[in-house]
């Protein structure tokens, strides 16, 4: 694999010795200097350029970069050209392991390419386009604290989502009964997020996805975590369903006492019960099966 500074300078020389291409920007976690380095890292890269469309028309240009496994252009795919507003990106997968998100954007998009993220470095500005940019270091991605507002209404989207789980596991719809929990899962990691922003003082980002959930909760509460992914069936269903339960009524409560919002036991009480009523009925479904 091509080292860190391999690439950057592939990345920084090629911008170099192209007159078309103005500025170069890096984004992305290799930008971020709260997030631990490694070489899985991609290179989000912004090329400025004076001719935009060269490099929409011409997607061989990108072989400088080396020998690819794949690659993907998603505005290719998901607009017409008229549609691109000045902007076209390649993602780039070398042999070696490397990838660059590459993004093309006319110079006069800069105000858009800006805004679109607002975290990231100059690599390269041959015309002081970016003499003024500031540029945040990754705090923009630190979880907020939520308002009561916010902590609401998670509440009542988890516990109101449950009951199609429910309805899937009933209906043998698993494919269904999986989305609802994904949906579920959704607002408990949200819940967890700010649980984590609540003990660091908002001080760090749990990730995308909160991929950074394992290296910032205690070791009990991510294996209870860990317990909410369940299998291919729908006894697995069931029990991951009410381990989310669990852990969300946990979190939340805690969340609750540290900011003096009110958590709704009463939702939480009566569609657990619910919940529970119709495992149970599942339940002896399955046993009087048996009998026959």
């Amino acid at each position: 694999m091509r080292s860190e500074k391999e690439m950057m300078d592939l990345i920084i020389n090629t911008a170099k010795d192209d007159v078309r291409i103005r500025a170069v920007i890096l984004n992305g976690s290799r930008a971020n200097e709260f997030v631990q380095k490694d070489k899985y890292q991609d290179f989000d890269i912004v090329y400025l350029v004076s001719d935009f469309q060269f490099f929409v028309d011409n997607h061989n240009w990108i072989d400088i970069f080396g020998e690819r496994i794949m690659f993907e252009m998603p505005a290719y795919k998901d607009f017409d050209p008229s549609e691109y507003d000045g902007q076209f990106n390649y993602q780039m997968l070398f042999t070696d392991g490397n990838r660059i998100d590459l993004t093309f954007a006319s110079v006069d998009q800069l105000k858009a390419v800006i805004d679109g993220d607002k975290m990231g470095c100059i690599l390269l500005d041959k015309d002081s386009l970016l003499s003024d940019l500031y540029y945040d270091n990754g705090e923009m991605y630190f979880v907020k604290k939520p308002s009561s507002k916010d902590f609401e209404n998670k509440c009542n989207c988890f516990w109101w989502i449950l009951q199609n789980v429910a309805k899937g596991i009933k209906r043998k719809e698993l494919p269904y009964a999986m989305a609802m929990l994904n949906y579920a899962r959704e607002y408990l990691e949200e819940m967890i997020s700010w649980y984590v922003g609540m003990n660091t003082n908002y001080t760090i980002s749990t990730g995308k996805h909160g991929k950074y959930l394992e290296k910032n909760l205690e070791n009990k509460t991510w294996q209870e975590y860990l317990s909410t992914f369940p299998t291919g069936n729908y006894d697995s269903i069931w029990n991951a369903m009410f381990s989310a339960c669990s852990l969300f009524r946990k979190i939340a409560i805690a969340i609750s006492k540290c900011y003096l919002y009110e958590y709704p036991f009463d939702d939480d009480k009566r569609m657990t019960k619910y919940l529970k009523n119709l495992q149970i009925n599942e339940a002896e479904r399955k046993d009087n099966n048996g009998l026959h």
